[in-house]
């Protein structure tokens, strides 16, 4: 009894041995389901690109030869009917002087002489207005279109019918004169001085010595 005792505990043992030697065994994997690693690509380097430089047109600022420079530009070529920037900038100064002689030219003691100052800021144009006044009566812009807006002025002036000392007529002004500076038709100061009809101006030159000259009177010493 005791031998088939042990022979069965032997056979027990043997069964659990080959158990865990099962157990502990890695079951072969079917090489489609491996893990890949990645491989890490080393970023290439681009060959540096050449910038692409335009050939010059004719229009620009080109150096030439002998040293000196080519210089092209667009110029403005419009009038005072051209539907644009210079007809309402001729407008609006034509709309605000006569606004201003209607308003307090008869209480200038008409005929008078006008001064009017074109310039971008109003500081500019109220210096040029006053600077118009001191031309001698009659004289005329060097400007064409200034010197056309001059008569322009003048014509509109009277025709409002001030006349000397604001009894009426047709004769309310001597003269426009117009100064102006240059200036950008999207921002335009305008200025209006007047002179009465005496027309009280003077004008002397120094020297360096401080000699002077009087070119408005004579028989007039200081």
């Amino acid at each position: 009894m005791k031998k088939i005792l042990a022979l069965l505990l032997a056979v027990t043992m043997v069964a659990c041995l080959f158990a865990g030697c099962q157990n502990g065994t890695t079951e072969p994997t079917d090489p489609a389901t491996e893990p890949t690693t990645d491989v890490t690509t080393e970023p290439t380097t681009e060959p540096a690109t050449e910038p692409v430089t335009e050939p010059a047109s004719e229009d620009a600022t080109v150096p030439s030869t002998d040293g000196a420079k080519k210089v092209a530009f667009v110029t403005d070529v419009g009038n005072i009917d051209d539907h644009s920037f210079n007809q309402y900038s001729y407008e609006g100064v034509t709309k605000f002087v006569m606004d201003v002689m209607t308003s307090y030219g008869i209480n200038a003691c008409p005929p008078l002489l006008v001064g009017v100052g074109v310039a971008t800021s109003v500081e500019t144009a109220a210096l040029l207005s006053k600077k118009a006044l001191m031309r001698p009566l009659g004289s005329h812009n060097e400007n064409e279109r200034a010197a056309y807006m001059e008569k322009l002025l003048e014509d509109g002036i009277n025709s409002i019918g001030l006349g000397p000392q604001g009894m009426g007529g047709k004769y309310s002004v001597m003269g426009v004169h117009i100064e102006n500076t240059a200036r950008h038709p999207s921002a335009i100061g305008v200025a209006v001085n007047v002179g009465c009809w005496s027309h009280r101006r003077g004008h002397i030159i120094f020297d360096k010595d401080l000699n002077y000259t009087i070119d408005t009177h004579s028989g007039v010493t200081l």
